[in-house]
Parts: C-alpha cells; structure tokens; sequence
C-alpha cells in the first residue's frame, strides 16, 4: 500500500484502510473502490493523506505506535464527553467576549458536578496505557490515524495523551502515575468547553477579546475537573498548569520549573510547575507542530526537533525535551524521500517511500522507488540504507 495525498487520488484506486467519520464511525471501509465524486467528497472532509492499495507495494505497512482504531475511540469518547458537559453545564453557543473572566462563569460550580463521563474517559486511559506497554524499546512515535479538521481538537488530545505516555514510561513512571498522566493529557483543554464551541474548533483568526477568553481556559479546566471526584486532583493540576513556562513566562499562575528530570519530590514547591504538567507541556508543543490546524503547515521531523531545541529550556522542560527527540521518528512509513546521492547516478533525483524505518538508525530506513527523477512511475525497487551506506535521501513534501 501507498498514503497518497487527496491531489494524488484517480478513480478506480482501492482504499487499504478505513476512512472514518468525526464522531469515529467508518465513512469507507478498506477495500472501497474510489470513485470522482467520492474523492471530492473526501477533499470536502479535510483530510489530506489516504493509504491506497498498489501493486507491488504491498510489503508497505504503517507502523503504528497504538492502533488507529483505538486512537479513534478516544477522540470519540473525548467528543461526546464534551458534548454531554456543554448540555449539561448549559453553555451557550454564543456569548460576548469582550469582559469575559474565568471568574464570571465559576459563579456556580454545581453545574459542573456529573456533567462527565469519568469512568468512560478513566476506562480509555486505562486501555491506552495498557496497549503502550505492547511495544517493546526502542520504540518510536509513529501517528497513522486519518486526521479530520472537524475532530482536531478531540484527536490532538488523544495525540497527547500516547506521547505522555511514552514520556511517562521513559521516566519509569508506574502504572497508575501513566493512567493519571494519560487522563490529564485528554482532559488538559477542558475548560475549552466552557467557551463558544466555534472559537474552540476554529481559532484560526481571532479577535483580542476571543484570545483573552481563551487564555482563561486552564483556570476553567481546572475547576471543572476539581469539582468531580471521579477525576484524580492531579488531572486538574495539569489542566491548570500546562501552559506555564519553565521560565515564569506562561499563564496562569507565571510558575516556573527546574529543567530537571520529572521524577517524584517528597515536598511539593507549589511555586514549580508539578511534574505531569511539564510532561503534557512538551507533548503539546511537539503534537501542534507534527499535527496543525488546517490553516497551519505541518512541520517536518527535523524542523520540530529543531522548534523543541529552540524551547527546551525556557518554555519547555530540557530534561523532557531530550527524552522525546529519541522517540520523534525521522522518518515513518510511507513518507516520501528523494534520492539525492548513490553510486547509480540513474537513481539520483528519483523519488521513493519509506517503507520500513529502522529505530536502530533512524537516518537509514528501507525505501521503495515509486517515480524516476521526471516523475514517471517506475518498478518498485526495494534499497535498505543500512546496507547501503553510498546511497542518501532527503525527505520531500
């Protein structure tokens, strides 16, 4: 199978894995024969990549971190946690922003209690910490699931969520701390639901009005959560914290962190960002970088690592930071790369796909050629770089 972007996609071609829909529910199914007014549909969905079934690439699988299917389920159960809160919580669909204060709206907090699911959103945090434990190191952080515009916010926490994890397991946390972790990563944009749901699904261009109000959502979350005694306190501390910087700089309390390793403290310095919040901090900033909004260009491998370096140590926790640029694959299934050196001088500029990565070493994964250098299709030949040490690639669009 191939991932090809929706401008690659000609009717006839047969889907190798399920679309679905924003609420979870499959749109298509694998095996789906593509048709023209099909594909327009799918460019009306906003996602962009699909996997397509091809002749001679079937040894091309995507290398999953945790199954899509799984990924999804969280993303829904997270959508119709929100939609249950908002009904419950009685939050208007429009609102004047222009005095809104966290203040204003925690007037009654009874409105909160029972507004969630807690055991559903416990239930699925315990499932994604127990299928993270399946993966044996070294293990990268490979993210396939089908992204939809409509759902970002839903798949961007449980995005998070996988890569706390991954952190937390990194840092030797038990089972309980990952479940907790996990937990606050899902629910760190609660307060979210408390503003008109427009603004949070589409913040692309904002008023000041509309940024303050969004601003106030960690102190939002933080009293939603507080008030339900299904949720452990330490979700609402990372919901109230994961926008503070390590250098005092962030919001909403202006606390600071030590850059050092997230481990446990027999004392507890309340002026600190706690643990947990740095680890979702980091997990955030590297989520939104590999994983934008629509309106936001993705960043590749290489220019996220770089944006991480940048921040590691004024915004975000340099001990976290270094431990997940390990886990960032430099290259997953199915990216493009082009030859750009090998002793085949015919092979230069061809274009190729990632069609197993190597964690070993990342910069040299096994790749199948799928244009010549005038972008004609051409035999899937297969090249490990590993043992090819002459031949070099650089990642492509």
């Amino acid at each position: 199978m191939i991932e090809l972007t929706v401008d690659e996609l000609r009717t006839g071609q047969t889907l190798a894995r399920s679309i679905y829909r924003p609420n979870g529910e499959m749109l298509l199914s694998l095996g789906y024969q593509l048709s023209s007014d099909v594909i327009h549909k799918l460019r009306e969905t906003g996602q962009t990549r699909f996997w397509i079934q091809e002749p001679g690439l079937e040894h091309i699988l995507p290398e999953e971190i945790l199954p899509e299917f799984l990924l999804n389920q969280a993303a829904d159960e997270l959508r119709k946690n929100a939609e249950h809160f908002r009904k419950t919580a009685k939050v208007p669909e429009s609102m004047d922003l222009n005095n809104f204060t966290a203040k204003q709206v925690l007037k009654d907090t009874l409105r909160f209690a029972d507004s969630l699911y807690s055991s559903r959103l416990i239930k699925i945090a315990r499932t994604l910490v127990k299928e993270f434990k399946r993966n044996k190191a070294p293990y990268i952080l490979h993210f396939t699931t089908s992204r939809n515009q409509d759902n970002y916010v839903f798949q961007n926490a449980a995005d998070c969520a996988v890569v706390a994890i991954a952190l937390g397991r990194a840092f030797q946390f038990d089972e309980e701390e990952l479940e907790n972790l996990a937990l606050g990563a899902m629910l760190m944009d609660m307060g979210t639901f408390l503003l008109p749901w427009k603004l949070v699904t589409n913040p692309d261009r904002i008023s000041f009005a509309e940024f303050s109000a969004i601003k106030e959502h960690p102190i939002l979350g933080f009293e939603i959560l507080r008030n339900d005694h299904s949720i452990p306190l330490i979700c609402a501390h990372i919901a109230y914290q994961h926008h503070e910087r390590q250098d005092g700089g962030g919001f909403p309390r202006r606390l600071q962190g030590t850059n050092k390793p997230p481990v446990k403290q027999e004392i507890n310095d309340k002026r600190l960002i706690h643990r947990f919040a740095e680890i979702v901090a980091v997990a955030d900033a590297y989520i939104g970088l590999i994983q934008p909004r629509s309106a936001q260009t993705s960043k590749s491998p290489i220019d996220a690592i770089k944006f991480l370096l940048k921040a590691s140590g004024t915004q975000l926790n340099a001990a976290i930071v270094d431990t997940l640029i390990p886990l960032i694959p430099l290259y997953s299934v199915g990216s493009r790369v082009q030859i750009i050196g090998a002793s085949n001088e015919g092979l230069i500029g061809a274009t190729a796909v990632v069609s197993k990565t190597n964690p070993e070493r990342q910069d040299r994964p096994e790749i199948t050629l799928i244009y010549d250098a005038q972008g004609n299709w051409i035999e899937h030949e297969i090249f490990n770089l590993e043992e090819i040490p002459q031949m070099a690639i650089q990642q492509t669009s």
